[in-house]
């Protein structure tokens, strides 16, 4: 006669070795299918507030990059600017006010990235509509899908005695998931150049 307790232990072993039945493995399939199909739309929407988020603080980090800049143009100082390929420099401000601008241009063009992946390949930064060589946006109509995360500088007003005045436009994405035209961020910077920016 068998021993009580090795029969039960033989019997829990042939019990672990069972695998799961059809209607456990088509209720974990169900349950799966039902977290993917409310988890998905979430996840989308949490990728796009993510890139509206990574566009609004590249806007603001133009705009305070500008600022900073201008200013020490406003003294007489070099500015600091990156060339399109990235590469810090200590530069004069120029001699006109489209100088500066065009350093502003390639610092954003040689620093920053597109938050948004671009459906046509040659718009891949910031602040151009094409990436070899850099075409600078020239305005702020930059409406539109293909220009989401794209950023316009550009001088909006000439004054007289000697100040300027500088428009930064965003389009940091969709308002919402289902829109195509997306939100522009505006902002004006004023310019004071010293006796180096004529214009």
């Amino acid at each position: 006669m068998a021993h009580p307790i090795l029969f039960e232990m033989k019997f829990v072993q042939k019990e672990s070795n069972q695998g799961f039945s059809l209607v456990e493995l088509i209720v974990v399939v169900a349950i799966l299918g039902i977290i993917a199909a409310i988890g998905v739309p979430y996840y989308q929407e949490y990728l796009i507030k993510s890139k509206i988020n990574a566009a609004r603080e590249n806007h603001q980090t133009i705009v305070s990059f500008l600022k900073f800049q201008s200013q020490r143009c406003s003294l007489g100082q070099k500015i600091d600017v990156a060339n399109t390929n990235g590469q810090m420099m200590n530069l004069s401000c120029g001699n006109n006010i489209y100088t500066f601008r065009n350093y502003i241009n390639a610092h954003v063009y040689g620093t920053m990235k597109n938050p948004y992946p671009p459906s046509n390949p040659s718009r891949c930064r910031p602040n151009v509509d094409n990436c070899m060589p850099p075409g600078y946006l020239n305005g702020c109509s930059i409406l539109g899908k293909d220009r989401w995360g794209m950023t316009a500088i550009i001088i909006n007003k000439m004054y007289t005695g000697r100040t300027g005045e500088f428009k930064v436009c965003t389009n940091i994405g969709p308002s919402n998931i289902n829109s195509q035209a997306g939100e522009i961020l505006t902002d004006i910077v004023r310019f004071t150049p010293n006796d180096l920016l004529g214009y």
